[in-house]
């Protein structure tokens, strides 16, 4: 079992390939197996995406609801922002700069733009949060957005350390994860003895992860968060069938960063 997570995790977290130079053949297999797991991960989310953000919405909006901050015109990086479904919950006007991995969001991202004239997208960039300091220059951005994200980068701890890296000073990190279910629970059992399967189909994505405890030791001056639950019996039928329940357990937060040079 050890040995097929170790592959899943070569497939599911490659580098991205340059144009031109000599390409292994294990290299074109790692990158046509990243690239059909990709592909069928947006067919699956666009599924179940419009169920699964309803029963996110009462909680994203008491998350959003200060995002603002004390900026008229904010500089918003949104990392894993998907096809936009976060959009709607942007202050406007503000500037935006987008990463997000899976190429094949892009098309349903910038088309979701259109519907929001307020929303000044500066760049786009399908770069892996571990590659964010390639694109984004640290101490630079007032607000970073992260829903369901630390699930599915290579190691999340440091993926906390590089949003504090990139905001500036006073800078807030607004989150919402899915975690593990609580210590000896049925859920948190489930989770880690089926991570092996639904990490390949999740695009990545660990169901077995602490990361309320994560974001605690990375270093913020000030971490304010609460743990929810999804409400599945509010949901459609299906929705505990597309794995809902796997996630039901959640953390929604601010994270702020030291206003010390």
């Amino acid at each position: 079992m050890a040995k097929f997570e170790n592959l899943l995790h070569v497939m599911l977290h490659r580098p991205h390939f340059a144009g031109g130079g000599c390409v292994s053949n294990q290299s074109k297999i790692h990158m046509s197996f990243h690239n059909f797991i990709s592909s069928l991960f947006v067919r699956i989310y666009r599924c179940y995406e419009p169920g699964y953000q309803k029963l996110l919405r009462d909680e994203k909006l008491i998350l959003f609801q200060n995002l603002r901050n004390d900026r008229e015109v904010p500089l918003i990086l949104e990392i894993g922002a998907g096809p936009g479904t976060n959009f709607v919950y942007y202050p406007t006007p503000c500037n935006v700069i987008l990463v997000e991995p899976n190429i094949q969001f892009k098309e349903c991202c910038i088309a979701a733009l259109q519907k929001f004239p307020g929303i000044n997208l500066l760049a786009y960039y399908d770069v892996g949060v571990e590659n964010l300091g390639n694109v984004v220059t640290p101490d630079s951005i007032d607000i970073v957005l992260g829903t369901m994200v630390g699930c599915a980068v290579p190691d999340a701890g440091k993926y906390y350390e590089i949003v504090l890296n990139v905001l500036k000073p006073g800078g807030k990190f607004y989150f919402m994860e899915h975690i593990l279910g609580e210590p000896d629970s049925w859920q948190a059992r489930w989770q880690r003895g089926t991570q092996w399967a639904w990490k390949p189909f999740g695009c990545g994505c660990r169901i077995d992860r602490d990361l309320d405890k994560e974001i605690d030791k990375a270093g913020f001056a000030f971490v304010e968060k609460k743990i929810f639950y999804l409400k599945l019996k509010r949901s459609s039928w299906y929705m505990p069938l597309c794995g809902c329940n796997m996630v039901a357990r959640n953390v929604r937060g601010v994270a702020t960063k030291s206003t010390a040079a």
